[in-house]
């Protein structure tokens, strides 16, 4: 049992931990590279006396900047990490079964990461559409604008009085 224990806490620690030790390496390494070419362009620039001082300025400023990654990454991944932690509990009490009166205690610890899971998710689709209204970027094509057309006019008909 202490065993299963183990890998279950290493697969889920593995799971979140790779896509971000990959993002930051990968993206480490290729500011690493642009700044290797634009270092060169600047010296080469330098030795002919073209640079100027808003492009030394320029790469002054950007080369003290961390790479950006890729954007919402880590929210993604701690979404599907508690996923991976519900569904593993779930298919281990499938599989293994409970002993006893555990059902009550194997129950509450179920629902408590659903309820994390449904926070989890709210909060991450909230924060997209913050990220939205902010850039005002919108994942829905625009509303075609279309003119009203103009009503029909219909005469008036002219109804003779009667005399009663």
């Amino acid at each position: 049992m202490e065993w299963t224990l183990l890998i279950y806490v290493m697969g889920i620690t593995l799971f979140a931990l790779i896509p971000e030790v990959l993002d930051i390496t990968l993206a480490y390494r290729s500011q690493d590279k642009t700044r290797e070419i634009l270092l060169k362009k600047l010296i080469d620039k330098a030795s002919h006396d073209k640079l100027t001082l808003a492009e030394l300025r320029e790469f002054i400023n950007e080369s003290g900047k961390s790479p950006p990654g890729i954007p919402s990454l880590t929210r993604g991944v701690i979404a599907l990490t508690v996923i991976l932690i519900l569904g593993i509990a779930t298919l281990h009490i499938l599989v293994a079964g409970t002993k006893g009166n555990d059902s009550q205690i194997i129950g509450n610890i179920l629902s408590m990461l659903a309820g994390l899971l449904a926070a989890i998710t709210g909060f991450y689709f909230g924060g997209r559409a913050a990220e939205t209204l902010l850039t005002g970027e919108s994942s829905t094509p625009p509303k075609p604008t279309r003119k009203p057309t103009p009503k029909p006019k219909v005469e008036e008909s002219k109804v003779p009085e009667q005399n009663l």
